[in-house]
């Protein structure tokens, strides 16, 4: 997956940064480029902070889950699932500037494209495992979830 894709940025320059091989950018950048208020991606990073890895761009280490984000808001970056999140929650019709709500677009369908392409159509043959664009952790700590949710049930 090309990262950061120019369909979620356009031309916009977005510092990068890496936390175990994984680019990252600051909250603070992706809420420019996208031309999104800072408050509305930091309200969305909060509400979703158990599924995000948050990265403090200043040591390069997840932000723990007890530690304080208000405090470290300038300094909180995102990879590429945490943009995700933060595109798919903006409602792109209450977006005023045309050029904005057409890259918003424009990067859902990318993003939709990158889940869907993953997926496994019932009934076909000689098709990529719907684990296959997952890293080999991401892929082994989703089977552990799944099977403690059947063990729940």
């Amino acid at each position: 997956m090309h990262f950061p894709p120019s369909q979620i940025f356009g031309r916009t320059l977005v510092p990068v940064y890496y936390w175990e091989n994984e680019p990252t950018i600051p909250l603070e950048d992706i809420a420019r480029a996208t031309g999104i208020p800072f408050k509305m991606a930091f309200d969305v990073v909060s509400s979703n902070r158990e599924i995000l890895n948050i990265i403090d761009s200043s040591t390069c280490k997840p932000i723990g889950a007890s530690a304080s984000l208000s405090s470290l808001s300038k300094r909180l970056c995102l990879g590429i699932d945490g943009i995700g999140i933060l595109i798919f929650s903006l409602d792109h019709n209450r977006i005023k500037d045309r050029d904005i709500k057409e890259r918003i677009m424009i990067a859902k369908r990318w993003l939709i494209a990158q889940v869907s392409s993953r997926l496994k159509v019932m009934g076909k043959r000689n098709q990529p495992r719907w684990d296959a664009g997952l890293s080999k952790e991401q892929s082994r700590e989703l089977k552990k979830y799944f099977v403690r949710q059947k063990k729940k049930k």
